[in-house]
């Protein structure tokens, strides 16, 4: 699991985790009420229940297709697993940080409703 050090994911309490060797499915039951944020370079979209509140993950879409990280603080036993220390992403460039994304983050496919 990895900490993200910008104010959103810090604000969230967000511990993301990713396998770009696996696969996700993320099905919305109603799509309608998945707030998508963008924000900084406007590459990935952070899905946030606009009933609840609860920061889901993020999903970006890149040349090798639609990747995601999961934001673990939200299922049971997430406390097992140890935290990094909070990494900070400020100076990437786009080019790096959708590199970084394709290489770590995991495969992803979205099912909506």
């Amino acid at each position: 699991p990895r900490n993200c050090g910008c104010s959103f994911c810090q604000k969230h309490d967000a511990l993301y985790v990713s396998d770009p060797e696996g696969q996700c499915e993320i099905t919305m039951a109603d799509s309608k009420k998945v707030v998508r944020h963008r924000f900084g370079t406007s590459t990935a979209d952070f899905l946030i229940c606009s009933v609840c509140g609860v920061f889901a993950g993020a999903i970006c879409d890149l040349e090798g297709g639609r990747r995601t990280i999961i934001n673990i603080k939200n299922l049971e036993g997430y406390d097992v697993f140890p935290a990094s220390a909070a990494f900070d992403y400020d100076g990437e460039t786009v080019d790096v940080r959708l590199a970084r994304r394709n290489r770590n983050w995991t495969p992803a496919k979205i099912f909506s409703s």
